[in-house]
């Protein structure tokens, strides 16, 4: 994707990789802010007039995006980070959550989690990722998903599937 002017995820991160260089407050909220058009409002932030829009609704300028894309070293930025991200900790998707362990850090690809709607489940959640890297040779825990749960998946992550524009590897939700 470094290879082309724009490329859906990536080219947002570049706008990620500008902000970060001013204040992490700016990224938080950036992000945030893309991240709720994109999974709750179904808003495809990955076409670059729909991110201006979503860059001005969060109290930055439109012409972001622009200078993200215009200057090569966010591309090295995101680069960097994505080749940190595999070579350290084999990731292959995202999210991956990486986390302290020790003098170490491992990482955790977390998939298709229904945000919990009581807080402390979603604390219990995280708490429960965390203790799993207690355990090294753990590469894989997985509930098999039955016809109820693919439909739950599709309606939890209704925005989401009408959001994006690309093609994926995965199979499709109903």
């Amino acid at each position: 994707p470094w290879e082309r002017p724009w490329s859906f995820g990536w080219s947002q991160m570049r706008i990620g990789a500008l902000l970060r260089r001013s204040a992490m407050a700016d990224l938080d909220r950036w992000y945030a802010t893309v991240g709720e058009a994109f999974h709750e409002h179904a808003r495809p932030t990955q076409d670059p007039a729909v991110h201006r829009a979503v860059l001005a609704e969060a109290g930055f300028d439109p012409a972001l995006l622009d200078a993200a894309i215009a200057d090569p070293t966010t591309a090295d930025d995101v680069k960097a980070d994505h080749l940190e991200a595999v070579g350290s900790y084999g990731a292959f998707g995202v999210p991956t959550l990486v986390f302290p362990t020790g003098d170490t850090r491992t990482a955790v690809y977390q998939q298709l989690v229904p945000a919990p709607d009581d807080p402390d489940d979603a604390v219990a959640l995280f708490d429960l990722l965390i203790q799993a890297n207690r355990f090294p040779g753990l590469y894989e825990l997985k509930h098999p998903k039955r016809p109820g749960d693919i439909r739950i998946v599709a309606d939890t992550f209704a925005p989401y599937l009408q959001a994006r524009t690309w093609n994926t590897i995965e199979n499709p939700a109903p």
